[in-house]
């Protein structure tokens, strides 16, 4: 099924070129036609005739992660260990293909620490734009409680080799500033109330 250009673009395709935003304007190459009564830029021509799996492969792409801010009696982070890394890290991953940001928590939590909780709120989302291959992120960091309060932590012993919990202004003493930054951000939302957003500007 074509995608119909003046869906896509709307005022990209006007009647009358002088209507349109300059900085519109500018994406029509040079030495293309920038004007045709009731019909797209040439260059819009060419996207009404794309098919809607081809548009949305050409979209930009951007992971997701999740991590749960699961903290003690006296307010500390939980960090753990991973075996392949120098630095601790919150419980979390990439959220997989078919799930939820919220759902990928949980799933980490499962596996990294064996047991179940239950996301009680959002508390931070970190925005980070990088070059290729790495490219653009978001980062979700929830606030979770355990469904068995008693339950004790058991570490996939090749993944992570410990556990510990950490001051929420100690976090750049065992991992690196960006987490820190993030962590601390969430921590802090969840004093106050309310998500925390970073990189957003």
């Amino acid at each position: 099924m074509a995608v119909p250009c003046d869906r896509l673009f709307g005022d990209l395709v006007p009647r009358d070129e002088r209507k349109v935003d300059p900085a519109k304007r500018a994406m029509v190459p040079d030495g293309e036609p920038r004007s045709a009564p009731g019909r797209a830029f040439a260059l819009l021509n060419n996207l009404a005739t794309m098919d809607r799996d081809t548009y949305l492969r050409s979209l930009p792409r951007a992971y997701r992660a999740s991590a749960a801010l699961i903290l003690d009696g006296e307010g500390r982070i939980l960090m753990v260990q991973p075996t392949y890394k120098r630095h601790a890290e919150p419980p979390g991953g990439v959220v997989e293909a078919g799930e939820t940001p919220a759902q990928a928590c949980v799933r980490e939590c499962r596996e990294e620490l064996g047991v179940d909780v239950e996301v009680t709120q959002l508390l931070a989302v970190d925005h980070q734009t990088k070059p290729e291959p790495a490219g653009d992120s978001s980062m979700f960091v929830y606030g979770v409680a355990f469904t068995d309060p008693d339950a004790e932590f058991t570490l996939p012993p090749r993944e992570l080799s410990s556990w510990r919990y950490v001051p929420h202004d100690e976090l750049g003493q065992v991992t690196r500033p960006r987490i820190a930054a993030r962590l601390a951000a969430a921590w802090q939302a969840a004093q106050d109330g309310g998500v925390a957003e970073i990189g957003a500007s």
